[in-house]
């Protein structure tokens, strides 16, 4: 069964061939664009933690977003759906913020322990 964008059972947190696709194919771009998405999203993470919990509803729709485009740069399509849900809802309210929170950074970690399998398939 193919599995369409932001399906929480996606297999692979980031899609490998799409990823490589828009590197035109060059294993180097792949390695120094997930290295530059993984320093930018820890931030974010951080930044997108602090707006929740000062209640800085306005803050969290523009680090959400930053979040989203971050994510589908990288083809972390999961992650790029869970940040655009946020984004959306903190634009009316940040009830379930955290939780939505706590949802992006466990896809987030899920997308950088799978690094190691993307590098092995460069090669």
């Amino acid at each position: 069964m193919t599995q369409g964008r932001g399906e929480i059972d996606q297999k692979e947190p980031i899609d490998v061939i799409e990823l490589t696709t828009r590197c035109m194919n060059d294993p180097a771009f792949v390695r120094e664009l997930l290295e530059i998405f993984r320093n930018q999203a820890e931030q974010h993470l951080a930044n997108l933690k602090a707006a929740i919990r000062s209640g800085n509803a306005s803050e969290t729709v523009k680090v959400a977003h930053r979040m989203s485009g971050s994510a589908g740069n990288v083809t972390a399509h999961q992650l790029d759906s869970l940040c655009a849900a946020l984004e959306s809802s903190a634009k009316q309210s940040l009830a379930g913020a955290e939780e939505a929170a706590r949802g992006i950074e466990a896809e987030l970690n899920r997308c950088i322990a799978f690094f190691p399998e993307i590098h092995a398939k460069l090669k």
